[in-house]
C-alpha cells in the first residue's frame, strides 16, 4: 500500500486530507499538525525550514514517499529546499487558488474576493502571484486577523461562542461577492459556517491539490484506480500527542 504524508503548521491541512480520502485510493495517510509552532508566518525562515525537515524525516520514517506540504507559508518558504534536499521524495505544495479565474473564464465577469490570512495576504509571494494571475485586479483581498487561529483552537472542541466569533472576524467583508476563494487551508474546514454568513460560491484549492496527488499516484507511482476507501488516517499533533494515533475521517468531519 502506498503511504503519503501530509503536514501543516496546524490542523488546516486536514481539509486537503479529506479531499484525498474522497478519491477512494488504496493508500495509507499520515498527518502531522505542528500546532506547537503555529503559525509559521511569525517564525523566521530558518526555523520553518528546520521544522519542515524534521517533519519530512518523521513522515519518511513512517514509510511516506509522497508528501503534501499543506501550508501556504511552508510551501512558500521551504518546498524548493525540500525538493533539493530530499530528491527521492515527491512533494506537492499549496497556494491560494487565484488561478481559478483563468481556468473558469465566466468568473472574470463576476465579483470575487480572496480570503487569506494577514501573513499570506501581505507576503511578497502572494502579491507577486496575484499580480501575475490577476493583472487586471479583478479580485479583492480580505484578511481576517484571527479566523485561522479560531479554527485551529476550536476544530475538535468548538466553544459556544465559536460561530459568533467567526461572524465577528468577517465584519467588514461585503456580502455582494459572487464567489470567494478560500486562501488558507483552515478555511474550508468551516465551509458550513461561512455559507451561513456569506452567499457567494466558496472555491477551495483542496480538490485541485488532491487531484494533483491522484495524478502522481497513478502516474509516477503506478497505482491503478479502484474502489478502496481510506477511512482512517494516522494523526500526530505536536505539543499534544505522544505518537501518531488512528482517527476515522467520518468521525473527525462530523
Amino acid at each position: 500500500m502506498v503511504k503519503i504524508g501530509i503536514f501543516d503548521s496546524g490542523i488546516g491541512g486536514l481539509s486537503i486530507l479529506r479531499e484525498i480520502a474522497k478519491l477512494r485510493l488504496g493508500i495509507e495517510m499520515f498527518y502531522f499538525a505542528d500546532s506547537l509552532n503555529n503559525p509559521y508566518g511569525q517564525k523566521d525562515d530558518s526555523f520553518v525550514i528546520a521544522r519542515c525537515e524534521f517533519i519530512v524525516e518523521t513522515l519518511e520514517a513512517k514509510g511516506a514517499n509522497l508528501i503534501v506540504v499543506a501550508c501556504n507559508t511552508a510551501t512558500a518558504i521551504a518546498i524548493d529546499h525540500l525538493r533539493e534536499k530530499y530528491p527521492h521524495l515527491v512533494f506537492v505544495g499549496v497556494e491560494p487558488y487565484i488561478n481559478v479565474i483563468n481556468q473558469r473564464p465566466e468568473l472574470k465577469t463576476r465579483r470575487g474576493v480572496v480570503l487569506a490570512t494577514p501573513l499570506t495576504g501581505n507576503s511578497k509571494r502572494f502579491k507577486a502571484l496575484k499580480e501575475r494571475l490577476d493583472p487586471n485586479n479583478l479580485l479583492d483581498v480580505f484578511t481576517p486577523i484571527h479566523l485561522a487561529k479560531l479554527i485551529e483552537d476550536n476544530f475538535f472542541n468548538k466553544s459556544h461562542a465559536f460561530e459568533f466569533d467567526v461572524k465577528k472576524e468577517l465584519l467588514g467583508l461585503s456580502n455582494d461577492y459572487d464567489y470567494l476563494i478560500l486562501g488558507c487551508t483552515h478555511y474550508p474546514l468551516i465551509k458550513p459556517q461561512l455559507l451561513s454568513f456569506l452567499k457567494g460560491e466558496m472555491i477551495s484549492p483542496c480538490p485541485m491539490v488532491a487531484m494533483r496527488v491522484k495524478n502522481l499516484l497513478l502516474g509516477k507511482f503506478g497505482m491503478t484506480e479502484g474502489d478502496a476507501s481510506a477511512t482512517n488516517f494516522a494523526f500526530y499533533q505536536s505539543g499534544v500527542s505522544s505518537d501518531f494515533k488512528t482517527l476515522n475521517i467520518d468521525e473527525v468531519f462530523i
